[in-house]
């Protein structure tokens, strides 16, 4: 790896608490500053590097399971937009630490791991408009080739109208989008609906995984999308954020109180 990319990225994981890096489609962000801070990884740069990528100690994500009660090390990026009701001027969505979750489900749904986790959600703001908005929380990362990125996610389902997704997407170092590796739909009962589970109702943590195809600098967002009029808001949540060594089996996202967690992967369907 050339010595100013390695630099770059050892100041990016150091010092910018995982933010700056991707973002192509975000419709207007507002970036939230970390709430504690910028965010501070262990890092070791050793004598050798490894595929071109200095070694660094474990863990590489920064607050993986949101554990300090706070996206400390995640950057939210929350844009607003106009409502025909006051007050007019509203955020389109909303990014919080939560420590369960009891809409849509017969008891409550905890954490994977350990007490907390990340919700990023759609608004019920009744805008104006035919906008598309984006709603996320990212952290950038270094990754050798053939490391997997991985987590867990479930979400609910708050819109009978096909408007909203909820996601977690991986981009390159140009801000361009890689791969989306979950993915859901809010909906009903239409024809051309894609939810997994019906209107009102919140699905089961599903473990997700993404293997870096070169070393490198990669930004995940965990997100939200709506559209026109932002109404009946849609929930994704996301835990146990893990960078995995090439070879290494990736652990199963442990049970939640309703059963255990899937493995299903959706492809992701362009809206207009």
């Amino acid at each position: 790896m050339d010595t100013k990319i390695l630099l770059l990225a050892v100041a990016v994981l150091s010092g910018c608490g995982g933010g700056g890096g991707g973002g192509g489609d975000d419709s207007h962000p507002t970036e939230v500053p970390t709430q504690e801070g910028n965010a501070t990884a262990d890092i070791d740069v050793a004598k050798g590097l490894d595929d071109g990528v200095a070694k660094i100690a474990a863990p590489r994500i920064v607050n993986r399971s949101f554990e300090r009660k706070s996206y400390f090390g995640w950057t939210p990026q929350i844009p607003w937009g106009i409502s025909e009701f006051p007050p007019y001027d509203r955020p389109a969505g909303s990014v919080e630490v939560i420590d369960s979750w009891n809409f849509g489900v017969a008891s409550p749904r905890l954490a994977v791991h350990g007490s907390q986790y990340l919700s990023v959600a759609t608004g019920n703001t009744e805008y104006l408009g035919t906008l598309r908005y984006n709603i996320s929380a990212k952290q950038t990362v270094l990754m050798r080739r053939g490391e997997s990125l991985t987590g867990s996610s479930f979400y609910y389902n708050g819109d009978f109208a096909a408007q909203d997704s909820v996601w977690v997407r991986i981009f390159d170092d140009r801000g361009r989008r890689l791969a989306t590796p979950w993915i859901e739909y809010s909906g009903g009962t239409g024809p051309d609906d894609q939810n997994a589970v019906p209107f009102g109702s919140a699905s089961q943590w599903t473990r997700w995984s993404w293997i870096a195809p070169r070393a490198g600098l990669y930004t995940v967002k965990l997100g939200a999308s709506t559209m026109g009029d932002n109404r009946f808001a849609t929930y994704g949540f996301h835990d146990d954020i893990a960078i995995v060594a090439a070879g290494k089996s990736l652990h199963a996202a442990s049970p939640d109180r309703e059963g255990a967690a899937s493995l299903r992967v959706r492809p992701e369907v362009m809206r207009h």
